[in-house]
């Protein structure tokens, strides 16, 4: 159906999307009106939901297009169409001693830390069930450490609410839909770990010509947010 409404140049139909929570509102609201203009017709679908379930659900043929961030080898049989690496950052409050010792971060973002430095600190984390649980975990693995544990949460703007609180320390992706707010500073890792934002579907199925330009302006937003621009 999807390929005949191409055919015809319908331009009607439905489309499903689907991000993680806290990824992908604000590039929705961002981008929706201009694909709106170009395909008012179309009524998409939106689901806000775990990678590893949007990963199921691509699998069910229940979603056309979901947005997943994620390591290569979290990757499934799917296809993915990679949008832009991240980096993997240190979150830490503001009034943490360890601040006024990163190296000097020049014309980067962030000054820059060893997690070695922080094996005597109490630590959040992502939910086990999120992707990014298994990256973090690899890398104190890698720093020679097991954390100190103070919480889990599906949620990483909790955790930077912690963080401002004082009362831990954590690693998130240095992504627009996390607000850094007052009491956290962020530094990179000296080990740079980063993984991918990508598009996925069903592999063999049929990428209508909506859901191509929708991965299109998903792009754009993306690039332009990590380039400190604004479309």
């Amino acid at each position: 159906y999807q390929r005949l409404h191409d055919i015809i140049e319908s331009h009607k139909g439905s489309l499903t999307i689907s991000f993680p929570p806290e990824r992908g509102s604000f590039m929705f609201t961002n981008v929706y009106p201009r694909f709106h203009a170009r395909y008012p017709d179309v009524v998409i679908n939106v689901k806000e939901t775990s990678v590893r379930n949007q990963q199921e659900l691509i699998k069910k043929g229940e979603v056309d297009v979901g947005f997943v961030t994620l390591r290569e080898n979290q990757q499934t049989g799917d296809t993915y169409l990679p949008i832009y690496r991240e980096d993997l950052i240190l979150a830490l409050p503001s009034e943490h001693p360890l601040c006024q010792k990163s190296k000097n971060k020049g014309k980067k973002k962030y000054g820059e830390l060893a997690l070695s430095a922080l094996q005597d600190e109490t630590f959040a984390f992502m939910s086990k069930e999120s992707t990014i649980y298994d990256c973090i975990r690899q890398l104190f693995r890698d720093a020679g450490f097991v954390p100190s544990i103070l919480f889990e949460t599906v949620r990483a703007s909790t955790i930077l609410e912690m963080v401002s609180a004082g009362l831990c320390c954590s690693i998130v992706p240095d992504s627009d839909s996390l607000k850094h707010i007052p009491g956290v500073s962020f530094f990179y890792l000296d080990t740079h770990p980063s993984w991918n934002m990508m598009a996925s579907y069903k592999k063999g199925s049929y990428l209508s010509k909506p859901a191509k330009y929708f991965i299109q302006l998903a792009t754009e937003y993306w690039k332009s947010c990590k380039e400190g621009l604004t479309i």
